[in-house]
């Protein structure tokens, strides 16, 4: 897939939110050293902002955000990161018995961070349905 499709596809699908995911694509690229994939999504990156920029400049192209409720997916995306992170740990801690009691501290603390990610996660989601029903009783209320 060539990056002006994965932005193309990316903006489609998360819309304004795209630019944060693949912010975290690229810091996982930079922390593995993963040249080749630090390239392609840095070139995501900047074709993302000139679909943002262009969206911008249309009539009405603030208003829309293709994908407004793709902010859930964001975070839970992010409580997979932090759950990956803190089976890193376990695995670790398995390998090195030194540095076992620490290691597992850490783990310990990148499931609790999942689980308070998850949280707030599921809180937005209630939020902005919340907010939709209330949305839909607003356009009833006008006809």
């Amino acid at each position: 897939m060539s990056a002006e499709n994965a932005a193309r596809q990316l903006w489609m699908r998360l819309g304004s939110e795209a630019a944060p995911a693949v912010a975290l694509c690229l810091e996982d690229c930079k922390r593995l050293g993963l040249g080749w994939a630090l390239r392609f999504w840095t070139d995501v990156a900047r074709r993302l902002q000139a679909i943002g920029r262009d969206q911008e400049g249309s009539p009405g192209g603030r208003e829309v955000d293709p994908a407004a409720s793709s902010r859930i997916w964001l975070c839970m995306q992010r409580v997979e990161r932090y759950r990956h992170r803190a089976l890193q740990a376990e695995n670790l801690a398995a390998r090195s018995p030194a540095q076992r009691a620490e290691l597992l501290e850490v783990a310990a603390e990148w499931l609790d961070l999942a689980k308070q990610a998850e949280r707030v996660a599921r809180q937005a989601e209630t939020v902005g349905e919340a907010h939709r029903h209330a949305a839909r009783l607003r356009e009833k209320a006008k006809a």
